[in-house]
């Protein structure tokens, strides 16, 4: 078997080489591709930067087979695991194989469209390259590229999709792997059938010796592999090394401002994007910055109007409650073109609940009489509601008068997100109940391993945001419609609280009709 001529080539050389992929770098970045190969780090950063990134003030010379990290956005993580792939491919020891034997260097990711990202940018060094193209053997497909060295032997780039047990990684030798987005994977410790703790296991038992495997990942909270790793090994560097990188970082160039705009609206999300910092994984989801400019005055009704209606059913501990909304149309802006749409402005109505106990749970039916009644006034007869007991409260509404339409469990957080949006927009406005307000800033986001999920707790008072579903929904769907505006705005006298208020609705005719809260 020939000699591999590419034996002493370094991460470095790849990465920034001329005739590579000539990567502009930063120091961070270039100290990475050093240390994941135990070479020194002098010239490029100094102790304190190191402290800072790899936890010790200066690295021993130690080769790792893990290199863990743990990255902001936009820094590049992606082109250094390509890199890595690129290296370890040409330069890994296969005399331990058959020569019929095809080792692979796998890119692994929650989804395979994640894991091609990365392949994608990997292709592109190797034909851009005019070094790397050499070694291209025919044209990559859109998950495989085959790497033919100089010795004669060739390795496969595969994307590979995640699977239980990791038995997507099994059946070949490894010169590598990277594990992309790990903390987007399930965890062991949650049940999950594919995680990243059995894949890392499987990928780990079948690395050729002097081979590594790279996780890279944006933090997702302080639960799971990558943060387990960090825990371990962050500060303890050796056969496992741990780096922390934010963004700017690793890429000085990527604007400040950008990460600024994002932090003025939601500080925990440009922490854990930009900052790859461990931002708790339940945090609050809306701000008094952003409920309390929507607060009216004064409740209202406005006759005349298409309204959306959203219910969130209780019988007993929580409360029922429903809201009512609707839209208006901004005033036009100059410079919208005819074809571009207009903004709304949402109106939140009204909120009503009712409290039922463990002892003496509300009936549905005669709830929902009230409910009928409560919604006569507004001329609403269909009301937005989860999937909770969707079916028997069907049967009682429709004895009442009244239909209800089932949100899909797939966009449970959908409304949340809208009623968030118009909030930030300013396009939103709410009646002045200051348990409605407590329900809304009590709703959190919780960080899990597939994306951020909104989370109602149960809170000290035993409540459970009971408010913000019913109004999220009223508020989503009134957006959808239209309505035709008769401007008469009738005021209903008193205040809206939790504590059982009667509320006075006037109708057009005189008549005024009461409500209970």
């Amino acid at each position: 078997m020939t000699a591999n001529p590419l034996t002493g080539l370094t991460l470095e050389q790849v990465f920034v080489g001329q005739g590579f992929a000539a990567v502009p770098t930063s120091p961070l970045q270039l100290a990475i591709a050093r240390a994941a190969q135990g070479r020194p780090l002098e010239g490029v950063i100094d102790g304190e930067a190191c402290a800072r990134h790899f936890g010790v003030a200066e690295l021993a010379p130690v080769l790792p087979a893990l290199v863990v990290l743990i990255a902001g956005v936009r820094g590049g993580k992606s082109w250094l695991a390509s890199c890595a792939a690129i290296h370890a491919s040409l330069t890994a020891d296969l005399s331990q194989l058959q020569s019929h034997e095809l080792p692979r260097f796998p890119i692994i990711a929650p989804t395979v469209d994640a894991a091609r990202a990365t392949f994608t940018i990997l292709c592109g060094i190797l034909q851009a390259s005019p070094v790397l193209c050499r070694f291209i053997e025919g044209e990559p497909t859109s998950d495989t590229a085959v790497i033919c060295r100089p010795d004669g032997r060739r390795v496969e780039v595969v994307v590979v999709a995640a699977a239980r047990g990791g038995l997507s990684v099994r059946n070949r030798w490894l010169v590598g792997f990277v594990l992309e987005e790990v903390a987007q994977f399930g965890t062991e410790g949650t049940g999950a059938v594919v995680n990243a703790e059995d894949i890392l296991k499987a990928a780990r038992t079948r690395l050729l010796p002097g081979c590594q495997g790279w996780l890279i990942s944006s933090p997702f909270g302080p639960v799971g592999l990558l943060y387990e790793l960090y825990k371990k090994h962050f500060g303890k560097p050796g056969r496992t090394l741990v780096v922390h990188a934010p963004t700017r970082a690793l890429n000085p160039s990527f604007p400040q401002s950008q990460i600024d705009e994002i932090a003025a609206e939601d500080p925990d999300t440009a922490a854990r994007e930009y900052g790859a910092e461990w931002v708790d994984a339940d945090s609050a989801y809306l701000g008094a910055a952003l409920v309390d400019p929507a607060v009216r005055t004064s409740p209202l009704y406005r006759p005349g109007r298409a309204f959306a209606a959203g219910m969130d059913p209780a019988t007993r501990g929580n409360h029922w409650t429903l809201a009512v909304a609707w839209s208006e149309p901004l005033q036009k802006s100059p410079a919208l073109d005819d074809g571009e749409q207009q903004r709304k402005r949402v109106i939140v109505g009204g909120v009503w609940s009712w409290a039922g106990s463990k002892s003496k749970p509300l009936s549905p039916r005669d709830t929902l009489a009230e409910v009928a009644a409560t919604l006569k006034p507004y001329g609403v007869q269909r009301i937005h509601v989860d999937g909770w007991s969707f079916d028997a409260m069907a049967d009682h509404a429709r004895a009442v008068g009244l239909s209800l339409v089932e949100h899909p469990a797939v966009d449970r957080d959908v409304p949340y997100q809208r009623l968030k949006a118009l909030l930030g927009n300013g396009d939103l406005e709410l009646p002045p109940d200051p348990v409605l307000r407590n329900d809304l800033l009590a709703l959190r986001q919780r960080a899990t391993s597939s994306g951020v999920k909104i989370h109602l707790p149960h809170t000290s008072n035993g409540r459970h945001c009971d408010f913000a579903p019913s109004v999220a929904l009223a508020v989503m769907h009134a957006e959808r419609i239209s309505g035709i505006d008769t401007g008469r705005v009738i005021h209903i006298p008193g205040r809206y609280s939790a504590a059982g208020d009667d509320i006075k609705i006037k109708r057009p005719d005189g008549s005024t009709y009461g409500s209970r809260r």
